[in-house]
């Protein structure tokens, strides 16, 4: 009777097994549908266009009859899902045959039957993220993000592998993904190899409304999407005729911007010596105005050698967009369970931008004064960047922003400041080429690296105390 027992044990853990680990293929297919075409007596329209979505998913090897498809990454808005995603349709495909299936979508889950013969299922529907709800008043009518990481725009199930994105576009817009692009003579292919753990992101803007910019720095190439600011008309006739592109983005205001990053990559290429090269979107009008914050900005790497910086225009003024493309070439960190990930990821990344961005001394001082009185005037969750568990941030900033993102860096430029800047970099360079030669970065390494260039026990130990 136990070895019975033990038989339909093991048995059981090999069907449970082999059902985890089936593959579930996955197709999506997009049509941005500009506005002129949009039918709006049945479709309600955020942007200046809507994604048309087909999901493909092949569920031969799925052992359940009841299919949950959640989205990952729900919108905090979600009563809104109606809106957000409209008119969606499932279809059971077999045999060349279709077959409607009734389904419901609620809780942010798609639920529907198949049968036993089912196999290849088919998802259409109407997609627009909520972003309007972020951005400037008329950011609906230039320029359209679909980030996964913020919003799902696709439905997902264990296992599920996603072996092809295609977009079909308009000629008049711009498609930047977070994945290379291949174009193919009706559409353009994004290249699946490897999914960032993030989702598939996208983002559109309508070319009229941009200023395409091509340069090189360093022997990397740029390409710098600068917003021409808009002119509302107060047209309703059209969206087109309702908001005219201005003309903002004049010789000088172009010079001013591959200056300041010119400014910023200096001492990213010194440090780093990596090829990469960048699309920088500047995507919205100035965000921060009247509030003196800055609102939004990400940074993707869509390959090895390319990256691209979608951000809002304010990040020219400051040391924001240095910040996104540090990351770029710091990109070798500890696992994220590790208590020094958010040291070396964004607290590093945020030090490094502003001592490569600002090159007068007292400027500098003074970013790093303002950060540690923000500090300690905001609530924080904790007080060491090795407590740090989650990158969040409250409207009023508290949660974790404040270790992060003020008093760690500040830390560190007290530590240079013990040091002498350039000691410092110095010591930090050698740091990161053991770094790149290893393929491994932890606090321990830095530690040692450190103290074999002469930094007394007394110094680290202060440093450590303070973090």
């Amino acid at each position: 009777m136990k070895k019975i027992f033990i038989l339909l044990l093991m048995t059981y853990n090999i069907v449970i097994f082999s059902q985890n680990t089936d593959k579930i293929p996955c197709k999506l297919e997009v049509e941005i549908v500009p506005f002129e075409k949009i039918d709006t007596t049945r479709i309600f329209p955020f942007f200046n266009n809507i994604s048309k979505i087909k999901q493909t998913l092949n569920l031969k090897n799925y052992s359940k009859d009841t299919i949950y498809l959640p989205l990952e990454n729900p919108s905090q808005f979600s009563f809104m899902n109606p809106f957000l995603f409209q008119h969606i349709k499932v279809t059971a495909v077999k045999n060349k045959k279709k077959r409607e299936i009734p389904s419901v979508f609620q809780n942010n889950m798609l639920q529907f039957l198949l049968s036993e013969k089912d196999e290849i299922v088919e998802i259409d529907y109407y997609y627009q993220t909520d972003y309007f709800m972020k951005g400037h008043e008329y950011i609906t009518c230039y320029f359209c993000p679909t980030q996964h990481s913020w919003f799902s725009w696709y439905f997902s199930v264990p296992n599920m592998i996603i072996e092809k994105v295609s977009f079909s576009v308009p000629d008049n817009t711009y498609l930047l993904a977070n994945l290379p692009q291949q174009k193919k003579s009706s559409y353009v292919e994004l290249q699946c190899d490897t999914i960032p753990p993030h989702g598939i992101s996208y983002f559109l803007m309508e070319k009229r409304h941009y200023d395409k910019i091509p340069t090189t720095i360093h022997n990397n190439q740029y390409n710098l999407y600068l917003f021409k600011d808009i002119i509302a008309t107060g047209d309703s006739s059209s969206l087109e005729a309702f908001c005219l592109s201005d003309n903002k983005n004049t010789p000088e205001v172009i010079e001013k911007r591959i200056s300041s990053l010119e400014r910023g990559l200096k001492g990213i290429h010194k440090l780093f010596n990596q090829q990469i090269d960048v699309d920088i979107v500047d995507a919205c009008l100035d965000l921060s105005q009247g509030g003196n914050k800055i609102y939004w900005g990400s940074a993707f790497m869509s390959s090895d050698n390319h990256g691209l910086v979608v951000m809002d225009t304010s990040f020219w003024n400051t040391h924001s967009c240095t910040h996104e493309l540090v990351h770029f070439h710091n990109r070798i960190l500890p696992n994220k369970d590790d208590s020094s990930y958010y040291f070396f990821h964004e607290s590093m990344t945020e030090f490094l931008s502003v001592q490569f961005f600002y090159s007068d001394v007292v400027l500098k001082d003074s970013v790093y004064q303002e950060k540690i009185l923000k500090y300690v005037h905001i609530e924080n969750d904790c007080h060491s960047i090795f407590d740090v568990t989650k990158n969040e941030v409250g409207l009023d900033l508290s949660g974790s922003y404040g270790v992060i993102y003020l008093k760690t860096p500040f830390v560190l430029h007290c530590l240079e400041k013990k040091i002498g800047e350039e000691k410092f970099m110095k010591i930090l360079s050698s740091f990161y080429r053991r770094v790149k030669e290893s393929g491994n970065i932890s606090f321990s390494l830095m530690e040692q690296v450190f103290k074999e260039s002469g930094i007394s026990d007394a110094v680290w130990e202060w440093f450590l105390e303070n973090l």
